[in-house]
């Protein structure tokens, strides 16, 4: 079997949820697929790429399961939508229960590689909301957007921060603060 840059993220991505971000080494990696570590250099520059890397395929994940969210949407129930959103963003990105790297990620320690984490997710929501969602919405319910990407960005990475120092905000507060946000508040779709 030939080894390829994925297969190393695969395999760093289970040696994390098991043992943990920081306990979990290149050579542990390397092992775990049965190659040696110069092959891992062959795809990344060390372990910081890889990090990276094992970040994206979560973000990867979580959009697959907003992609299925997205497909089961009505534009007439946009307070719903808004809060299943609201609640699956808090089980992919908080929901730690079982998984050490995501754990880790929270812990000081890692304060770099959850701003990253935070960056990533902010950018590639805001791109897939304003890809799939927002803009067929805006066109449906005559609402305008200023700087829809910039909007979403900030947003998100204010909802990430928000239940990162706040875990127990419920999830009807959050889609309140989002609706009041894109005041989309009572905005009904034109007939």
């Amino acid at each position: 079997m030939k080894v390829r840059r994925d297969d190393f993220v695969s395999a760093a991505r289970k040696l994390y949820e098991r043992q943990g971000l920081r306990a979990t080494t290149v050579k542990d990696v390397a092992d775990a697929l049965g190659v040696r570590r110069t092959l891992f250099y062959h795809y990344f520059s060390g372990k910081d790429e890889l990090n990276t890397a094992v970040l994206n395929a979560y973000i990867d994940e979580y959009l697959a399961t907003l992609s299925a969210w997205k497909d089961r949407q009505s534009m007439s129930r946009i307070d719903d939508a808004i809060l299943e959103s609201v609640r699956i963003l808090r089980g992919y990105m908080f929901d730690v229960s079982g998984n050490s790297f995501l754990r880790s990620l929270a812990s000081s320690e890692n304060a770099a590689l959850y701003l990253e984490f935070t960056n990533l997710v902010a950018d590639r929501l805001s791109v897939f909301f304003i890809d799939t969602i927002v803009r067929a919405y805006m066109a449906v319910c005559d609402l305008e957007v200023k700087n829809v990407y910039e909007t979403f960005y900030l947003l998100i990475y204010g909802l990430v921060g928000l239940l990162r120092h706040h875990p127990r905000t419920p999830d009807e507060e959050l889609r309140d603060l989002v609706m009041q946000s894109l005041h989309v508040a009572g905005v009904k779709p034109a007939a």
